[in-house]
């Protein structure tokens, strides 16, 4: 079994650094944390995070990688416990944006729970069996919604219904011809995350913004809500087809990829987070990313290349404010980490805990340490 260590990182302090150093944390400072079973529901164990958190409207739940099924598990039980114990009412994913919403939409008119959530959730979570009593989850409670904040298209939905739902506001106003262009682009760009080569990128932005033009008129003749939903969609894509054709980014090695390669997909997830959280503004929101998207003070970090990142995390607290965003950090042990390298992760599995949870906030100024989260 796997230690998991929960990092309660509150008002934006994230001392990760990239060299090791020796810490200073006592193992009196952890909390001791009884189970990650997402089917345990006795939560006297997480009672400590209803103080750490406070009254905070977002809680991010971030993870070390995507494929680590105990803290998948973890994180699920954490979800239980502020939607069952906190209030928390909505769910935010590192998932398409307009795929999401589809899904949803399906779910009201009868759609099974599942497979709508299967053809609109990245399958990097939905193909784990760790996941499964998430997907349990949200069906026995339909009035806990799962909506999607990347930019990205992650599922079938784009195939489906994008082109018929924007055609049906631009009609006859844009020709037949220079939809169809745009539509395969975009429906390229969903599958492939890269600009199509054969396809002239000043053709591509001026057919979207003829088509935005169109939307933009409807709005008072249509539902605002809906084009203005539509609006927010068609922003997504041309900024990700700037990024994928300037930046290239959808071509670039592992070796090439920067941290600042992300830095456009980071805003525009914020972007989409910002516009859900202003269009539901009594909700409370659970959401689910990857650590590094999370982040905030990424520049605590000694690694030269993150000093470029910005990434979504920093965005939301500059918009919602400190006391308003919290960020829970998941990481685990780790096999594979340097036997040289001192992290947290190895002085945590000295504790002799299972499952623990740290309050960086509590830590003294001035703490650093490694970790490979």
């Amino acid at each position: 079994m796997k230690t998991i260590l929960l990092l309660g990182i509150s008002f934006l302090l994230i001392p990760f650094l990239s060299q090791a150093q020796n810490s200073n944390i006592d193992s009196k400072q952890y909390t001791a944390i009884r189970s990650i079973n997402p089917y345990d529901t006795a939560f006297e164990d997480l009672e400590p995070l209803k103080k750490m958190i406070g009254n905070a409207r977002f809680v991010l739940l971030g993870e070390r990688d995507h494929d680590d099924g105990n803290i998948i598990e973890a994180k699920t039980r954490v979800l239980k416990f502020l939607h069952q114990e906190m209030g928390y009412d909505m769910i935010a994913f590192e998932s398409g944006f307009y795929d999401l919403n589809q899904a949803n939409e399906a779910i009201k008119k009868g759609e099974n729970v599942k497979l709508a959530l299967a053809k609109s959730l990245f399958p990097i979570w939905t193909s784990q069996k760790s996941f499964q009593p998430f997907l349990e989850y949200i069906e026995a409670n339909k009035d806990l919604p799962v909506l999607g904040f990347d930019s990205q298209f992650t599922g079938e939905f784009l195939y489906e219904n994008l082109a018929d739902a924007i055609q049906s506001i631009v009609k006859k106003e844009v020709s037949q011809a220079d939809f169809e262009e745009w539509i395969d682009v975009v429906e390229f760009m969903g599958s492939e995350y890269t600009f199509p080569k054969n396809n002239d990128f000043e053709t591509f932005q001026k057919q979207h913004l003829q088509i935005v033009k169109v939307l933009k008129k409807q709005i008072k003749s249509k539902s605002k809500e809906d084009i203005e939903f539509h609006l927010h969609v068609l922003r997504n894509i041309i900024y990700s087809a700037k990024g994928y054709y300037f930046g290239n980014t959808g071509n670039k090695s592992s070796e090439e990829w920067k941290a600042k390669d992300s830095n456009i997909r980071d805003s525009l997830m914020a972007s989409n987070l910002i516009f859900l959280a202003n269009k539901y503004p009594t909700k409370k929101f659970i959401c689910w990313a990857a650590n590094a998207h999370f982040a905030n003070r990424i520049n605590n970090l000694e690694e030269e290349e993150l000093q470029e990142f910005n990434p979504m995390g920093k965005h939301i607290k500059k918009e919602f404010g400190d006391e308003n965003v919290y960020i829970l950090g998941f990481t685990g042990n780790d096999s594979l980490q340097s036997k040289e390298t001192r992290t947290i992760e190895k002085e945590f599995i000295n504790t002799g805990l299972g499952y623990g949870l740290l309050n960086l906030k509590s830590l003294p100024k001035g703490s650093k340490f490694t970790s490979s989260s």
